[in-house]
């Protein structure tokens, strides 16, 4: 094994036990494997690693549609089965609220709002 393959192994296993401190010790070592192999490796919960730069943010903005979350979409979805299955129409809405419960109301990647009709003041 030469030097530099060597330095990179131990850099990556440096930083991602680093970064993982609080992970189980299997995980640490999974994403360490993967970071040597150059496989991509999540980030860590609560990591602005993906985040674009506001100065991307800006221009891709004007070509984004609407955001509504995937819990929010999801929600609409069990509704709308809820309609043509009468047997679970019951246990489908009752899932449709959970979803919407746990919509996160904003996009992490450029903290735009769910536009979903949910949100407006008022509406529940």
């Amino acid at each position: 094994m030469n030097d530099n393959l060597r330095d990179r192994i131990a850099a990556a296993i440096d930083d991602t036990f680093t970064v993982y401190a609080d992970f189980d010790a299997q995980t640490a070592a999974d994403v360490a494997l993967a970071t040597i192999q150059g496989a991509y490796v999540p980030p860590p919960p609560g990591s602005d690693r993906d985040k674009l730069p506001d100065h991307l943010l800006a221009v891709a903005a004007s070509h984004m549609p609407p955001y509504t979350s995937t819990a929010c979409q999801m929600a609409d979805a069990l509704e709308a089965a809820a309609g043509e299955q009468p047997e679970l129409v019951g246990e489908l809405r009752e899932w449709a609220q959970r979803m919407r419960s746990s919509c996160r109301i904003t996009r992490k990647q450029d903290m735009a709002a769910c536009q979903h009709p949910q949100h407006r003041e008022g509406d529940s």
